[in-house]
């Protein structure tokens, strides 16, 4: 069974050191203050330097941060403060991407909160910046406070933090979560869970018998939940792992009421996420299998030397801190070598193996900073073990006659059995020795401890940084710092942003004169001359909500992500063809633009000679704008030499049936059973004309999934009226009440149809209603799953607040 290290929880290593029991002067507390001061004033050291890193002149300056997916998320919580909170929902609908999708159902709220609570105080630009940052800003201090819950003294609490700023630095991974270049590449919601995960198990640590840190460590472990799922489970691991290996009743109990805590409060967002994860979208991600390189890269090798040292003395001191750690790095790799693809992207366990290497090699230095102060120590002090022995010989020969002990002011009976005259003074002689060469040592072992922490802080900044010329080892400057400028000194300082910035305006412009709508725009890598090729993921963001972007993050999120990036690889020179597994067919203008009317898409970008050339062709395109697409301050031209605008012709977003529908039988709604026939249905135009449900009325005509029919029963005409679209609302009136109508929105469960039947899914991924009455809405509320979690989470937090406040709670009962 893994023990606590041999440091006391107060820094001390147990020994008593009282007046009393030796002649050292009572000096053990100040050592152990200055360690904590010492250690107080490391940690805060790494915090200052991880705040320069990230350029305070650049976080608090008010720019429109960039770089990889973080360059679309800043338009997220944006929408989120100003169309679902402010309606006091955690979750909702956003129309800005994909024709419409659940915002943070399918993924995480929390980030959102934070940046809508720094909003209050805080310029928009500034307080998305913060959220982005505070993950990586607080890693050092979070792994400090969770090694002191666990009884690590403090000179190896602070050589963990020290190692969590190198592996914030770390550069193995750049997408997986958790370091620096992750959190820039748009994965700094994960980094928030990863701290807060290590908070949230501290707390409990400390003391778990106490009701108010199981019931604080359970909201932290929420909060860590609705920051990302991933790194909450590595928390519940944790505390599994710990209640297993110490088998202490207090722990079993506080772990099991912590983890039920954050079972409850975070339903309101975990029963909807259950409910209908079968709506997501799998993107078919592919597993890594450079296990060598993954596991074992250049520049962590010296590390995992260390973590090796760190981990085989835990196993023989029983450091449990270092056990825990082993556990995770071996755990990690094999996972990582082993998980079925379709259990979990295998990527997503690198962050937890690298990091349990930084903290076993954390352990390892401090090994060897305790094994050479023990060096010193043994060669100061053998001699002393050896002194009795050696002076007592000594005396015999010489022929000394013992004097008594009252003459030297000693009790009687203190003399040595070896009768040597300098027996009475000996004793004391070695014990101030003794304490003088301990002294000694733990002054060289602090020195060594200082050296350690900043030689790591050094080799930090040498790999940032880049080796001069001078220095034996070169060393290539890392990516991190420059990738943390070209964020955050946001769209406004790139090449292209006037290019960008004329591109916006022309379309809230269009959006004005034309009418709002969606906008498929073409992609290309080239992009990136804009801050990052997802730069027009923010049409919606520019425009007020007047243009939304077919294309978005949070790919899982809409199960109408398939469609579009058939359309991408349709109308673009140089698609991105992100999902795997699609019958992508290349260029074909004339299927994309039928497939944007199908959903309902208003706008049409281009760029690329040859696809304008098909665009001027086409006679349901029609051309309405054209601007520069060069940016005069760019050495590289970013596109080509216009942007053409189209708009869409037939593509209003309710439309009315011509014929029945029929139901597809043999089909569920989850995505892994709808896809297939809902991808022949939308490759097939010849079928449009009859739409396919997921379930309908009872009179409608039932079908095999995959049967073609091209041809029902005629519908009477209907006019469509007075059309209104919000974010989360379609309205409309008909002049037939009974005659079915296609809505172009993303179905999802939560739509509501007042004023008619259904709605019902229709493929690809749409809602068809029968009205019942002249004037229809379809609107986004709160479902079942909706309204059970919020129940859950409620009872959960009075009942959490209850066991805190019980005593005063029966006390104004007794009065």
């Amino acid at each position: 069974m893994f023990v606590e290290t041999d440091l006391n929880a107060d820094g001390t290593d147990g020994t008593d050191v009282s007046p009393q029991n030796s002649a050292e002067p009572p000096s053990e507390g100040r050592s152990s203050s200055f360690e904590r001061i010492l250690t107080y004033f490391i940690v805060a050291s790494t915090v200052v330097f991880l705040i320069w890193q990230y350029h305070p002149s650049l976080l608090f300056s008010n720019t429109t941060t960039t770089g990889g997916d973080t360059g679309a998320h800043f338009s997220v919580p944006y929408f989120y403060i100003h169309h679902i909170l402010n309606h006091f929902r955690l979750t909702g609908w956003s129309s800005s991407w994909y024709a419409g999708y659940p915002l943070y159902v399918f993924y995480f709220p929390l980030p959102g909160i934070i940046t809508a609570i720094l909003s209050f105080i805080l310029p928009y630009g500034v307080a998305f910046k913060l959220t982005t940052a505070i993950g990586p800003l607080t890693l050092p201090i979070a792994i400090y406070y969770f090694a002191r819950s666990m009884k690590v003294g403090y000179l190896l609490s602070g050589l963990t933090s020290i190692m969590a700023v190198a592996y914030l630095f770390d550069r193995s991974f750049t997408i997986d979560g958790g370091n620096i270049a992750s959190t820039l590449a748009g994965e700094y919601s994960f980094a928030i869970s990863l701290s807060l995960c290590f908070f949230a198990v501290a707390v409990l640590l400390v003391d778990p018998g106490s009701t108010k840190r199981r019931v604080a460590s359970g909201i932290l472990l929420s909060a860590t939940l609705l920051a990302h799922i991933i790194p909450a489970a590595f928390a519940v691991a944790i505390l599994i792992f710990l209640a297993v290996i110490r088998r202490k009743r207090n722990l079993v109990l506080g772990a099991t009421i912590s983890i039920l805590i954050m079972i409850g409060l975070s339903a309101i967002w975990e029963i909807p996420l259950i409910v209908n994860y079968s709506f997501s979208t799998s993107m078919g991600w592919s597993r890594i299998t450079t296990y060598a390189v993954s596991l074992f890269p250049s520049e962590l090798r010296v590390y995992i030397a260390l973590a090796v040292i760190g981990f085989v003395a835990s196993l023989f001191l029983k450091i449990e801190i270092g056990g825990l750690f082993g556990t995770v790095a071996v755990t990690s790799a094999i996972a990582f070598v082993f998980f079925p693809l379709k259990a979990v992207y295998n990527g997503r366990v690198l962050p937890f193996y690298v990091l349990a290497i930084y903290i076993l090699a954390a352990i390892g230095v401090y090994v060897i900073v305790e094994l050479l102060a023990a060096l010193f120590g043994w060669r100061k002090t053998i001699f002393l073990q050896l002194l009795p022995g050696v002076r007592s010989s000594i005396g015999s020969s010489i022929g000394l006659q013992i004097p008594t002990a009252a003459r030297y002011g000693a009790p009687t009976g203190s003399q040595d059995s070896s009768g040597g005259i300098l027996s009475d003074y000996i004793a004391p002689a070695q014990s101030m020795a003794r304490a003088t060469a301990k002294a000694q040592v733990a002054s060289i072992r602090r020195a060594l401890y200082v050296l350690s922490s900043v030689s790591i802080l050094a080799v930090v900044l040498l790999q940032l940084v880049g080796s001069p010329p001078w220095f034996p080892i070169k060393v290539t400057p890392s990516f991190v710092p420059s990738w943390i400028k070209w964020n955050y000194t946001g769209y406004e300082a790139k090449v292209g942003f006037s290019e960008y910035r004329a591109l916006m305006l022309e379309m809230k412009s269009v959006g004005a004169k034309y009418g709002c709508g969606r906008a498929m725009w073409e992609y290309n890598s080239n992009q990136n001359d804009f801050g990052t090729p997802m730069a027009l993921m923010l049409l919606p963001y520019w425009t007020n909500n007047c243009i939304d972007s077919m294309e978005g993050l949070f790919f899982e999120s809409s199960a109408t992500t398939p469609y579009h990036f058939l359309n991408q690889s349709e109308l673009s020179a140089a698609p991105s063809e992100a999902m795997a597994g699609l019958p992508y067919s290349g260029i074909n203008v004339g299927l994309g633009v039928q497939h944007l009317q199908l959903l309902g898409v208003r706008y049409y970008m281009a760029f690329s000679p040859a696809l304008k050339i098909a665009a001027n062709e086409n006679p349901n395109l029609k051309l309405i704008a054209t601007l520069p697409a060069i940016s005069p301050t760019s050495t590289t031209p970013v596109l080509t030499e216009t942007w053409n605008i189209y708009e869409v012709s037939h593509s209003q977003i309710v439309t009315p049936l011509t014929q029945a529908p029929v139901v597809m039988t043999g089909v569920t709604n989850a995505q892994s059973s709808w896809l297939p026939p809902a991808l022949l249905y939308y490759q097939n135009p010849s079928e449009y004309s009859v739409v396919r449900l997921a379930s309908g009325p009872a009179g409608l005509l039932r079908v095999p999934a995959n049967k073609t029919v091209t041809k029902t029963s005629p519908l009477p005409s209907v006019v469509v009226s007075n059309l209104k679209v919000t974010n989360s609302t379609v309205s409309f009136n008909v002049s037939r009440p009974g005659v079915p109508v296609i809505i172009k929105e993303s179905y999802f469960p939560n739509f509501k149809v007042s004023g008619g039947l259904g709605p019902y899914r229709a493929a690809p991924n749409e809602m068809v209603v029968y009205p019942t009455s002249s004037h229809v809405t379809v609107s986004y509320q709160n479902s079942a799953a909706d309204n059970l979690g919020t129940i859950i989470s409620l009872i959960t937090l009075v009942l959490a607040l209850i066991a805190v406040e019980r005593k005063r709670i029966l006390a104004i009962f007794r009065s």
